[in-house]
C-alpha cells in the first residue's frame, strides 16, 4: 500500500515577503543588530527538529515517481566538492579577531555547521601579488601587500598560519594559489617548504623555512595537497608581467615557459601600492619607488620625471646635485636623492619607467621547483585556453587544470520569474562547458596523460550583474545573490560536480564585507553579496549555506543511480524545456540511502512517489527539506531563519512512500537499514 508523506512545515510561519525583510549582513557600525560575534550560538536554526514527525497518510500512487537504485554504484564523490573560496585581507574579511589572536566563535561555529570541507587561500584576483613570507611572523611584523585587483596596500593579520589553523580546527583540506603575477619559483617552493615540510628536511635548501614555521608557532606541518599557480593569468588585465597587449598564444606560453616582456611607459608604484597616483612625487626628500614587475633585464631601464629621462648612478651619496636615482634591479626599487645628493622630482610629477620586465620562470619551473620539495603535492595551472593545453601537451606535466565557472546567460530575462528559470537551467550550461574542457584535455595530453589530469573548479557561483552582450541583467533583483534561488542553484552545480567526479570545487565566496560599511581604504567598493556567510558580528548564514549543510550532512562517499520518470516539464520564455525535479543519490559505508531531490518550478509543488531498489527496507526515513516563503528570499540578522530547512524523522516508513515537493525547494531524504 502506497502511502503520501507530507511535506513538513512547506510554508514557514515566518511573515513578511521573500527579499525584503532587510539587508542580509547588515549591522549598523555599532553592531546594534544584537550579535556577539564572540558567542557562537548552541545550534543555528538552519535545521529545526520537527515536534512531531512528518504525517503519514494512505495515497493511490503519484504519476511522478523517483527510482533509486542503491545497488547500481557509477562512481565516488569526492568529500572537497563542498568547498569555498577565501581571501585574506581585512583580517580574512573580519572572521579573525586581532584582539583575541583567534577566530570569531559565531563565525567559526556557522562554518562548522555548513561543512565547508575544502578552502582556498589566499584568494583569486586579490592574491595574484600576494608575497606570503610578508603574512607571517608577529602581526606588527607583518608588512602589507598590494591587492591583485584594486592594487591598494592590504594588511596581513590572516596569514598562512591563521589559515593552517582554520583547516586543523575544521579538518577541512586546502588549497593554496601561489604568486604567479610577482612572485617566483623559489618563493612558491618555500612556501611548499613552510607549510608541508617537517622541521630539519629543509629540501629546498637555504634558510630552512619549516623552522620558521616552528618558531612561529607550529612545529608539525598543515600539509596542504592542492596548490594553484597564479588566478586567470589569460584574463582580461589578470596577466601583470606578461602584458595585456600580448596575444593569447603569446600569454599562454609566456605562462607555461616564462620570458620577458618590454614596458615602453609603465607607471612605477610604492612597495604595496599599485595604484595609480602611487607613482606621483609628493616633493620629499629620499623617496622610493618600486617598478611593478621586477626583476628588470640588465641595463634596459629608464626612468622619467614628468616625461623627462633621468640618469642611473650606482650610489646616491656620491652624487651632487643632479638629476639621477638608483635602480635595483633584481627588486625594482627606486631610489631618488635628497637635494644634496640627487635631485627631488617636483611634488606632482609623475614617475614612469621603460623597461624589460624578466626573465621570469614559467609555470614549467615553478611545477619543478614545488614538487622537488614535496613530491607529494598536486600542482594546478591556471590557463585552460586550447592555447595553453596546446603548448603544455603530453610533455609538459601539470596535475590538474583550474577552471571557474560563473553563471552567463545569453538571453535577458524579464523580471524574476524569467530570471528564475534561466538560473534553474543554467548549470547543463556549466556542465557542459567543463566536459568541453575534459575533451580539449584528452585532445593535447593524450590518453594517457589524461587520465592524471584532473578539473577542479576554485571558483563558481551566478553571475547575473554582469553586463556582457544580450545577457545584461540591469536590474536583478535586491539581494538576488543572497537568495533561496541561488542556493537551489548552488545545489544543481554540486550535483553537476559528482556526475563529473571533480575532485575540488570551491564557491565564490566564504564570507565579505558589508558594502555599505566597507574596511577603511577599501576602494572598489561593489555588491559583496557572493558571500555564503554574511559578516561581522552576526555571521548571518545565507540560504546557500542551508544548501552545503544538507549536501554535506545528507550525502555519502558512493554515487548510485537515481531517475525521475513522468517528470513535470514545462518550457521556459527562451525556447529551452526545464524538468521540476533533479535528483542525486549516494550511500555510505554502514549502508545509508540517501537522496536528495531539488525541485527547479517555482510556483508548483510535484507529488512523487519514492521508490528504492537494491537496499533492505528501511528500519528509519530522516528528511530535510529546504524551502521558503519565496524563491526570492533571503535570510537577515532581524529573521536569519527565514530560508531554513526543516528536519523530522520518521520510524518504520512504508517501502514504497509518495512525497509533496514543495516549490522552490531540495529535499533530503536518509534511508537507514
Amino acid at each position: 500500500m502506497a502511502l503520501a508523506l507530507l511535506a513538513a512545515a512547506c510554508e514557514p510561519s515566518r511573515s513578511g515577503p521573500g527579499g525584503s525583510a532587510g539587508r542580509e549582513g547588515s549591522p549598523e557600525a555599532d553592531g546594534s543588530a544584537g550579535c556577539d560575534p564572540h558567542e557562537a550560538p548552541a545550534d543555528h536554526a538552519l535545521v529545526q527538529t520537527a515536534t512531531e514527525p512528518a504525517p503519514l497518510e494512505a495515497s493511490g500512487g503519484a504519476e511522478t515517481r523517483v527510482v533509486v537504485d542503491a545497488g547500481a554504484d557509477i562512481g565516488s564523490i569526492s568529500p572537497h566538492i563542498y568547498g569555498v573560496n577565501h581571501r585574506y585581507p581585512y583580517g580574512g574579511f573580519g572572521i579573525w579577531d586581532e584582539a583575541s589572536g583567534d577566530f570569531y566563535p559565531r563565525f567559526l561555529n556557522n562554518f562548522e555547521e555548513a561543512g565547508f570541507s575544502a578552502v582556498r587561500f589566499p584568494g583569486g584576483r586579490i592574491a595574484n601579488t600576494y608575497h606570503w613570507k610578508r603574512g607571517i611572523g608577529p602581526p606588527q611584523d607583518r608588512t602589507p601587500n598590494v591587492n591583485g585587483g584594486a592594487l591598494q596596500p592590504v594588511t596581513n593579520e590572516y596569514g598562512p598560519d591563521e589559515f593552517g589553523d582554520l583547516l586543523e580546527r575544521t579538518g577541512a583540506e586546502g588549497n593554496v594559489m601561489v604568486n604567479f603575477g610577482t612572485g617566483t619559483a623559489r618563493e612558491a617552493a618555500d612556501w611548499v617548504e613552510y607549510m608541508n615540510s617537517p622541521v630539519g628536511a629543509n629540501s629546498n635548501g637555504g634558510r630552512d623555512w619549516a623552522e620558521v614555521r616552528a618558531e612561529n608557532g607550529h612545529p608539525e606541518p598543515y600539509g596542504i595537497h592542492y596548490w594553484e599557480v597564479g588566478n586567470e593569468f589569460n584574463s582580461g588585465d589578470k596577466v601583470y608581467w606578461v602584458g595585456s597587449d600580448s596575444s593569447f598564444l603569446e600569454k599562454a606560453q609566456k605562462y607555461a615557459f616564462g620570458g620577458s616582456t618590454e614596458f615602453a611607459e609603465d607607471r612605477v608604484a610604492g612597495y604595496a601600492d599599485h595604484r595609480e597616483g602611487a607613482e606621483v612625487s609628493d616633493g620629499s626628500k629620499s623617496q622610493t619607488f618600486y617598478i611593478r614587475y621586477p626583476p628588470v633585464e640588465p641595463d634596459s631601464a629608464t626612468i622619467f620625471v614628468d616625461g623627462e629621462p633621468w640618469t642611473r648612478v650606482e650610489n646616491l651619496a656620491v652624487a651632487g646635485r643632479e638629476n639621477v636615482y638608483e635602480l635595483n634591479e633584481v627588486t625594482g626599487k627606486i631610489s631618488f636623492g635628497d637635494a644634496q645628493h640627487g635631485n627631488v622630482p617636483p611634488e606632482g610629477a609623475r614617475i614612469t619607467a621603460a623597461y624589460t620586465s624578466g626573465p621570469h620562470e614559467g609555470f614549467v619551473d615553478f611545477y619543478a621547483e614545488m614538487k622537488e620539495v614535496d613530491p607529494s603535492i598536486r600542482i594546478g595551472a591556471a590557463v585552460h585556453s586550447a592555447e595553453f593545453l596546446s603548448t603544455m601537451g603530453s610533455q609538459y606535466p601539470y596535475d590538474f587544470l583550474v577552471v571557474h565557472s560563473y553563471g552567463i546567460f545569453n538571453e535577458k530575462p524579464a523580471g524574476p520569474g524569467q530570471l528564475h528559470d534561466l538560473m534553474m537551467r543554467l548549470p547543463k550550461d556549466q556542465l557542459k562547458w567543463l566536459q568541453h574542457t575534459e575533451d580539449e584535455i584528452l585532445k593535447y595530453a593524450g590518453a594517457e596523460r589524461a587520465e592524471e589530469i584532473e578539473i577542479i573548479v576554485t571558483e563558481y557561483g551566478p553571475a547575473p550583474w554582469l553586463k556582457r552582450g544580450i545577457g545584461q541583467l540591469d536590474d536583478p533583483p535586491d539581494h538576488y545573490l543572497q537568495s533561496l534561488d541561488v542556493a537551489l542553484y548552488t545545489g544543481l552545480l554540486m550535483r553537476d560536480w559528482i556526475e563529473l567526479e571533480i575532485p575540488m570545487a570551491e564557491k565564490h565566496t566564504l564570507i565579505d564585507f558589508d558594502p555599505e560599511n566597507p574596511p577603511e581604504g577599501f576602494t572598489r567598493v561593489h555588491k559583496a553579496e557572493q558571500a555564503v556567510i554574511g559578516p561581522k558580528p552576526c555571521f548571518v548564514p545565507s540560504a546557500t549555506s542551508s544548501i552545503f549543510r544538507m549536501f554535506t550532512s545528507m550525502m555519502g562517499p558512493t554515487r548510485v543511480n537515481s531517475w525521475v520518470t513522468g517528470n513535470p516539464t514545462k518550457r521556459i520564455f527562451e525556447g529551452t524545456s526545464l524538468a521540476s525535479l533533479v535528483p542525486v543519490s549516494s550511500v555510505d559505508e554502514e549502508g545509508n540511502l540517501y537522496l536528495i531531490v531539488i525541485n527547479r518550478d517555482r510556483s508548483a509543488e510535484v507529488e512523487a512517489e519514492v521508490r528504492t531498489r537494491g537496499t533492505d527496507a528501511a528500519s528509519a526515513l530522516e528528511l530535510w527539506s529546504l524551502t521558503g516563503p519565496s524563491y526570492l528570499s533571503i535570510n537577515t540578522e532581524e529573521d536569519p531563519d527565514r530560508v531554513s530547512i526543516e528536519r523530522s524523522v520518521v520510524e518504520q516508513p512504508p517501502e514504497s512512500i509518495v512525497y509533496t515537493f514543495p516549490p522552490h525547494s531540495a529535499t533530503a531524504f536518509k534511508f537507514s537499514p
